[in-house]
């Protein structure tokens, strides 16, 4: 009797095994009831069902990473001839974290949605199982295509909404900033996405043939960094302890994002602690407000440290609270002086790789 197991979050029914000394045409070669121009199957094996079926998986998940690593490598290049041609100031590392963290990720789950176990088959003389996963092309085509269309049509909105806000005078343009940099971020992660699936769907279809687009990633790419690198400038002010090395830590950690930072610290103190003077030239348009706080501790009779950074996301055209992050930690040593430098130590590191993508996110309109 045929089962349902649960695969990737899919419910799929799965038929029963058959055995025999005779082993089916697709375990050792391409199967005539799944011929290769209408399925890609992939055959997996192993001591029980669940490991043959998980393999068989996994066969036809790694011919989509597979062209998805090559896709990276490709667009990696094309983002370092990108640094060289446009100069040094400008912020491209924005676009290749983006597409180099999610592209490898982008697309592989919803493939394997289309995937299912077709047959099983046990050699009794071994003990070994074995499973054939099989993709209608034919089906899986239709449900990538129609993702990708929609993925273009929301990337075309939010591209012209961008481009559109961008345009207007005076106070409008530096009201509609922050809404420019997040729709445009909104578009390029859109066609991230598409460009990951339309590389699944030129395996999927026999022909290898894509879809073209009307909107092109390098096209939104270059429009993002020329926002970021030119007209969007965030503000950073920080209190407290050690601050000038929590600065050099967020400052890393929001330069790499792509985002132009500005110490309004020292902004204020040249001009003798006032705001008038600032806020007269300011071209900021968020303010990232933090402060860095050290508790000796003792623990265990040893000295311990405890350290706590806060960072509140301010939209300077409203005076409007983005959000709110915060990190701590606490460190030790038999040394008073090395628990507080090793305390400092993981702050900074906390501040440089988790709350400076954290607040940038915030800052593209990111969950």
């Amino acid at each position: 009797m045929a089962s349902l197991i649960l695969i990737w979050g899919i419910e799929c029914e799965t038929p029963p095994a058959a055995g025999g000394s005779r082993s089916p045409d697709w375990v050792s070669g391409e199967s005539s009831k799944y011929p290769r121009e209408k399925y890609l199957t992939g055959v997996g094996y192993g001591d029980s069902r669940k490991a043959a079926e998980d393999e068989a998986y996994a066969t036809i998940a790694r011919i989509f990473q597979a062209n998805i690593q090559s896709k990276t490598r490709e667009w990696e290049e094309y983002f370092q001839s990108s640094d060289k041609s446009e100069g040094p100031k400008v912020e491209s590392q924005v676009s290749r974290k983006i597409f180099m963290d999610q592209l490898t990720q982008v697309s592989t789950h919803k493939v394997l949605e289309n995937v299912s176990i077709a047959e099983v088959w046990v050699d009794s003389r071994i003990h070994r199982t074995y499973a054939l996963a099989v993709m209608d092309r034919a089906h899986s085509a239709a449900v990538i295509q129609g993702r990708i269309e929609e993925l273009d049509r929301q990337a075309q909105t939010l591209f012209e909404s961008a481009t559109k806000v961008g345009q207007p005078d005076g106070v409008q343009q530096a009201v509609s900033k922050l809404q420019v940099v997040r729709e445009l971020h909104a578009a390029f992660k859109a066609l991230l996405l598409r460009e990951g699936l339309n590389t699944d769907l030129k395996i999927i279809n026999p022909d290898g043939r894509g879809l073209d687009g009307r909107l092109s990633l390098t096209q939104v790419g270059k429009a993002l960094r020329q926002v970021l690198s030119q007209e969007f400038h965030v503000a950073l002010e920080l209190s407290g302890p050690h601050s000038e090395k929590i600065w050099s830590a967020i400052l890393q950690g929001l330069t790499r994002e792509g985002l132009v930072v500005t110490d309004r610290s020292s902004a204020l103190s040249a001009s003798g602690g006032g705001s008038n003077g600032l806020e007269e030239k300011r071209i900021e348009d968020v303010l990232v407000k933090g402060e860095m706080n050290l508790e000796p501790l003792q623990l265990q009779g040893r000295p311990f440290y405890r350290w706590q950074v806060q960072f509140t996301l301010i939209d300077l055209s409203n005076n409007r609270v983005l959000g709110n992050v915060a990190r701590n930690g606490r460190e030790g040593h038999l040394n008073p002086s090395e628990a507080e430098a090793r305390a400092v130590r993981a702050a900074q590191w906390g501040v440089q790789e988790e709350v400076g993508p954290t607040l940038a996110g915030i800052i593209f309109g990111e969950e």
